[in-house]
């Protein structure tokens, strides 16, 4: 008679556990890809000489390459044309 009872028991945890890790998995997802960019050496440097500069003037939270990256391209969409043209005139050397 016990084992009945402790059977149905575990069954209805089971069942129960099942549910709640069905809503943990329903979780929001983003939308992202791994895009890789060719950088010179001095590219790189100044890509982390800005970096080094930004995060020794913030002092919460460290910022990656990849958020600066990201601050980058908004501030291009918000940029005039002429000054993005004329930017990158000055790097294709």
């Amino acid at each position: 008679m016990t084992n009945k009872l402790q059977n149905k028991a575990q069954k209805s945890k089971l069942q129960e556990l099942n549910v709640d890790q069905e809503e943990l998995f329903n979780l929001k997802t983003t939308n992202s890809a791994v895009r890789s960019f060719r950088l010179d050496n001095q590219s790189w440097q100044d890509l982390q000489e800005t970096l080094n500069k930004l995060n020794n003037h913030r002092q919460r939270k460290k910022i990656s390459a990849s958020l600066l990256i990201k601050a980058l391209i908004h501030l291009g969409k918000t940029s005039q044309e002429e000054k993005l043209i004329r930017a990158l005139k000055e790097v294709a050397v």
